[in-house]
């Protein structure tokens, strides 16, 4: 989920826009729904690309409670402020933005941030209904739910090909075994049942 309120219009929702927004009297909100670790990562990277530049940058914060994108407003909008997890300087259109968020996540789960500025030079972002929607990536440590090396990926079925550890994610294969014996006169296929190649002649 992602949208941005304005203080000047509190009770509007602007979840559908293809931008995000950093104002005096603009917010940011961006929420991700993440699976598969049971331990702190050992890096997460929120990504947002900019689509206007701005010489006020912005701060990032960490949200205490969960939003909706499709009923959130300035009124509602869960409090956007406290310690700072991060902050940029002035930025550039086209680029993307990185901000280190690895203190705010801990095991599976809801994890969402806020973003504003002080200055009157409006910021403008891509939300997920625009081109480059935000990204957060993550670099699981071994035995959370991540991997590092290829044998922690297998699904022990032989017939749908080798499974690889990818920037400590499984990727599924995208082959299955090669069975082919090289000799013509056979019908080269493999067995899920028995686990192995069967060459039919």
């Amino acid at each position: 989920d992602d949208s941005k309120v304005n203080a000047s219009y509190p009770a509007r929702n602007y979840g559908t826009q293809a931008d995000l927004r950093t104002h005096n009297n603009w917010n940011s909100y961006v929420q991700f729904d993440v699976a598969g670790l049971s331990s702190p990562p050992v890096s997460a990277t929120l990504r947002l690309y900019t689509t206007d530049r701005t010489r006020n940058g912005l701060t990032l914060y960490a949200l205490t409670q969960p939003f909706d994108e499709n009923t959130i407003t300035y009124t509602n909008a869960p409090a956007c402020g406290g310690t700072p997890l991060a902050s940029v300087a002035a930025t550039t259109v086209g680029q993307w933005v990185e901000l280190d968020v690895t203190s705010a996540i801990g095991t599976s789960g809801v994890y969402g941030f806020c973003f504003k500025s002080v200055g009157t030079d409006s910021g403008f972002y891509s939300s997920k209904e625009g081109a480059n929607p935000p990204e957060l990536v993550i670099e699981a440590s071994a035995g959370s739910g991540g991997c590092t090396q290829d044998s922690q990926c297998s699904d022990g079925i032989f017939c749908n090909g080798i499974e690889r550890c990818n920037a400590g994610t499984c990727v599924a294969a995208d082959a299955v075994a090669d069975c082919n014996d090289g000799v013509s006169c056979t019908s080269d296929s493999c067995d899920i049942a028995s686990d192995q190649c069967i060459h039919a002649t």
